[in-house]
């Protein structure tokens, strides 16, 4: 497949949240050495350039929602890779690492043809953040400091 981008978008009150993630999924015989294995399935994540670890924590962690889905969606015995070439947050917008999550939800979503999960979000006015409704699903252990206001 070739990388295709995916953005995804929430807005509440005058801002909202944007994170653009380019990515391609394939069928691998060898898993790369620098890949990462996703939860107990046959599915791994590579970061082709640069990010900032809670980006590609929480970017593994979308990835992890939909893992069974991806895995029962690939054909033959090969291992699922997902290959991340980019994860952008165009300005003017807040930012939370969170929103990388639903990102990668997002793209499996319309480009791997899996059906995703739904996460509510909404803002903490008190806390001037987002905050995800995870439903019980684990996040990423480094977890943003819910004391530390988004970036505008």
């Amino acid at each position: 497949m070739t990388p295709a981008a995916y953005e995804y978008k929430k807005r509440i009150g005058a801002w909202g949240l944007i994170v653009r993630v380019t990515a391609e999924v394939s069928g691998v015989a060898d898993v790369p050495s620098d890949a990462q294995r996703i939860a107990d399935e046959d599915v791994w994540i590579r970061f082709a350039n640069s990010a900032s670890e809670p980006d590609k924590e929480w970017t593994a962690h979308g990835l992890s929602l939909t893992a069974k889905q991806l895995a029962a969606a690939s054909i033959g015995s090969a291992s699922t890779l997902v290959v991340v070439h980019g994860i952008e947050a165009p300005l003017p917008t807040d930012y939370q690492s969170e929103a990388c999550a639903l990102a990668m939800v997002g793209w499996l979503r319309k480009y791997a043809n899996v059906p995703g999960v739904e996460v509510p979000v909404n803002f903490d006015n008190e806390h001037n953040r987002y905050v995800f409704d995870w439903d019980g699903a684990h996040a990423p252990q480094k977890e943003v400091s819910a004391d530390s206001p988004p970036r505008r």
